[in-house]
């Protein structure tokens, strides 16, 4: 019975030389965990944004707590503070934790009662949050520019050629002088096709006297199948293209060049702005389904794939694979689509763009089902027909193989008969599997023209 009243009484004692010390440090502790808070937490966890119901700009509403129904700050038990216990295992702040320093001054700062008076003050209080004000989802509208006072002749030939004025003009910048003509189809062809115009083509264009001529060179350019190669970069950097898959494997994809090519055409093409965006995003679910529209959709998974992650990580580990994965094509589509980075809401609301959590999760609803790996580019009813052809076929084949295996057990009876063995009763030698036809259509992809 005295070990525990003895225990009991080196605690006291300890208790008693160190509460001095703490208490000293309390006034230091609270401007110091306050400044924590407001600089690292609050930008997620005050009353606009309040991400997962939580509030921290007052000692009550973190005493209070959020949606998980416990509080995030229970003063002198760090232990049964929710928000201590985050940032403990650096779980929050999220993506990027405390240093070890700070994790600890709020520990003691808990533990000695988390002093707390007045309201915390954001440490970026100009840092807005984005309404449905948000440029990108601004409709499409015309400008109408009035001439800018003085403007000249070479300046007023388009809306685009006023607004540069007015603005050049706007900043006391003097307009440069209009190029001479060999300069002018330099830059016109290294823009539109990224190589030089041919001694010939500047010669032929420095001798053109029509009044159309710069006119005709850009529909030159323009026509050019060097122009969907040059700008449909531009657009497969958009859309995070690449020829293998990335990650440890990095397996070459030998079927890309289809979207790639798709890219290219459309820019020759020149199709429609919305009909390009439709083909990628649902290209094998349109009404009307065609090769290009499938190859289109190639779009969500023309980014880095993880495969070995989705083979070997576990049940948990293929799991947050698939997540991250899903992250990645919600982001490809919100930033090229919609001018929003909605992935930064997969785990609370967005700090600066218009975009609630709920919205991500609705996001990823949509592409639940897609999933990297080759597939057929024959729309349904190509599908359907060359089925009806293949089943014939592959009937006759059945027959064949039947009797290729009563040959192969025939053979292989006479090889153990031969070899002293005997059979046994009701055991039938399996045949080994030598032929294999595989006629579901996923050998033809990238063959089928």
């Amino acid at each position: 019975m005295q070990a525990p009243k003895l225990r009991a009484c080196l605690l006291s004692f300890m208790w008693a030389w160190t509460l001095p010390a703490i208490a000293q440090s309390i006034p230091d502790l609270e401007i110091e965990a306050k400044a924590i808070l407001a600089e690292r937490c609050l930008s997620c966890h005050n009353p606009d944004l309040i991400s997962s119901g939580l509030i921290l700009s007052t000692r009550k509403n973190a005493i209070k707590g959020g949606e998980s129904g416990k509080p995030a700050l229970v003063p002198g038990s760090p232990e049964k503070s929710l928000m201590i216990e985050k940032i403990l295992a650096r779980e929050m702040p999220l993506g990027n934790p405390l240093p070890a320093e700070e994790r600890e001054l709020l520990r003691k700062w808990v533990t000695v009662g988390a002093p707390w008076n007045g309201a915390l003050i954001s440490a970026s209080p100009n840092r807005s949050k984005g309404g449905l004000d948000w440029w990108s989802l601004q409709p499409l509208r015309e400008i109408i520019l009035e001439n800018p006072e003085g403007i000249p002749s070479v300046w007023n030939r388009s809306v685009l050629d006023r607004l540069i004025y007015a603005k050049l003009r706007e900043r006391e910048i003097k307009p440069s002088p209009p190029a001479d003509r060999q300069t002018l189809i330099r830059r016109a062809t290294f823009d539109l096709l990224g190589l030089p115009p041919t001694p010939e083509e500047v010669e032929s264009f420095l001798k053109d006297p029509e009044e159309n001529a710069y006119e005709k060179l850009l529909d030159r350019l323009l026509a050019s199948p060097h122009y969907g190669e040059r700008w449909g970069r531009h657009w497969l950097d958009i859309a995070r293209f690449g020829e293998s898959q990335g990650f440890e494997r990095d397996r070459i994809r030998n079927h890309a060049w289809r979207y790639r090519d798709y890219v290219i055409k459309s820019f020759n093409q020149d199709k429609p702005y919305d009909q390009f965006i439709t083909e990628q995003l649902a290209g094998d679910a349109l009404e009307s389904i065609t090769r290009e529209s499938i190859i289109a959709s190639s779009f969500l998974v023309v980014g880095p794939y993880d495969e070995l992650g989705n083979m070997v990580g576990g049940v948990e580990g293929m799991a947050q694979v698939r997540e991250d994965e899903l992250e990645e094509i919600i982001g490809a589509v919100s930033q090229t689509f919609l001018g929003l980075t909605m992935n930064c809401a997969r785990c609370h609301d967005h700090k600066f763009d218009p975009v609630p959590q709920v919205d991500y999760y609705r996001m990823k609803a949509v592409f639940q089902g897609v999933h990297h790996g080759d597939r057929s580019i024959l729309p349904p009813k190509e599908t359907q027909e060359r089925q009806s052809r293949m089943a014939p076929l592959k009937q006759s084949i059945a027959g064949y193989y039947s009797e290729i295996v009563a040959i192969e057990l025939a053979a292989r009876e006479k090889v153990l008969r031969k070899r002293g063995h005997t059979k046994k009763e009701g055991v039938v030698p399996a045949p080994i599997a030598r032929w294999n036809f595989d006629f579901d259509g996923k050998d033809y992809v990238g063959q089928l023209h």
